[in-house]
């Protein structure tokens, strides 16, 4: 209840008044913390803390980091690849000779007057309409040979599965040289024998590989930047105490950013911990930088957006390599939604984003620190983790 509403009660007058002469005073003892609106309150002592400056370096413009500005999340579904080897055996069945015409060519249409005009027509025989009913009836066919009876009883599966059989079946019929061109081979396609070997021909002769397995992929706005335009100065009023470095004139050593403003203590030894780090190449505070991470709350049936502590970039061994960073956060305290923002963190917002990072793409590891004692420890844990990662990564791209 607002303070305005808890006076208001208690002053309301108990017996009305008669007359100027007979009104009786009434006063009410309000007990809670004082504020401006009522006289006779004191006004807040609001300790004003002394401002100060966090600066961009110039002179180190290499230890800039960018962030994906990402808005959301869609979920796409695991996938495999078909192909066909690179050598077929033969299929042994051969389609009727072509004793048709492949085109018909009509000459000297007569005018409603019975004059010739001059005017020629072509019909094809085979049309591409009737070859392209062919392609997928016999793809039709090879795609329920090529489904479980699980996946069967899934219609959205089973139209992207088709998707992908109908330029198998087409390739394959041109490696085989049995591509209709005639209507009499169009109508062989689809009578037995071919109408039931075919599919199960093709279905045999497929090649299922490892696909895509699913998963998050990322979202961003329209008309804005995949990433952040980097760091620039500002000023603060947080606690002097817990800025890093803390002395007067001392700089950060590997932050493009000349001091950290930290919220805590705590934060204050991971900013100590990442420019000591040897594995660190560059890292920043993120304080108004603007750099947000979504995540869905069920309550509130909305997307949130929140603030990681830190962001860091691996040292590499080549100048060319590409980058493996950290996005971490320092939760001493775990509060209600702290369990949903490190699901999106480590299971959303890092797989999406290494999902669709190329042969040479960057690569995040998301890291979750709960207690001050184990920051070094958990720095080298994800220092590890994320060069296995992208071990991985240049594996399965090499495939």
């Amino acid at each position: 209840m607002l303070c305005e509403q808890t006076s208001g009660r208690a002053l309301r007058r108990t017996t009305p008044y008669r007359s100027a002469e007979d009104s009786v005073p009434e006063y009410a003892i309000i007990t809670g913390v004082p504020f401006r609106g009522m006289r006779g309150g004191k006004p807040d002592e609001r300790i004003e803390r002394p401002e100060w400056v966090v600066n961009r370096l110039a002179d180190r413009e290499h230890l800039e980091i960018h962030f994906p500005v990402v808005t959301g999340y869609r979920l796409e579904r695991a996938t495999s690849k078909l192909t066909l080897p690179a050598s077929l055996e033969p299929y042994g069945l051969a389609l009727a000779s072509a004793v048709a015409p492949t085109k018909t060519i009509a000459q000297d249409i007569l005018s409603e007057h019975g004059k010739p005009t001059g005017v020629s027509t072509t019909i094809a025989t085979a049309t591409s309409a009737r070859v392209r009913t062919a392609l997928y009836q016999i793809a039709s066919r090879t795609t329920d040979l090529l489904q479980s009876d699980a996946e069967s009883k899934e219609p959205k599966r089973k139209a992207c599965l088709f998707a992908r059989v109908v330029p198998i079946v087409e390739r394959w019929l041109s490696l085989q040289g049995m591509m209709p061109e005639t209507r009499e081979q169009v109508d062989a396609l689809l009578t037995d024998p071919h109408a039931s070997a075919l599919p199960r021909r093709i279905a045999d002769d497929c090649v299922q590989m490892d696909g895509d397995a699913g998963g998050p992929v990322p979202m961003f706005d329209r008309g804005a930047p995949a990433d952040g335009s980097g760091t620039a100065g500002f000023r603060t009023r947080l606690k002097l105490e817990h800025r890093y470095p803390t002395g007067d004139g001392s700089r950060t050593r590997k932050s493009i950013l000349d001091r950290a403003a930290c919220h805590s203590a705590q934060e204050t030894v991971l900013a100590r911990a990442l420019d000591r780090h040897s594995d660190v190449e560059a890292w920043v505070r993120n304080y108004k930088l603007g750099w947000t991470i979504p995540w869905y709350n069920p309550l509130t049936t909305r997307m949130h957006d929140y603030e990681p502590d830190f962001v860091a970039r691996l040292r590499t061994d080549r100048p060319d390599a590409p980058e493996d960073l950290l996005v971490i956060e320092f939760k001493g305290a775990a509060d209600a939604d702290a369990a949903r923002k490190r699901d999106t963190l480590e299971h959303w917002w890092t797989k999406a984003l290494n999902r669709c990072a190329g042969p040479a793409g960057r690569l995040w590891t998301p890291v979750w620190i709960t207690q001050e004692e184990l920051i070094g420890n958990e720095l080298d844990a994800a220092v590890s983790a994320a060069r296995r990662r992208r071990a991985e990564h240049e594996a399965r791209h090499a495939r």
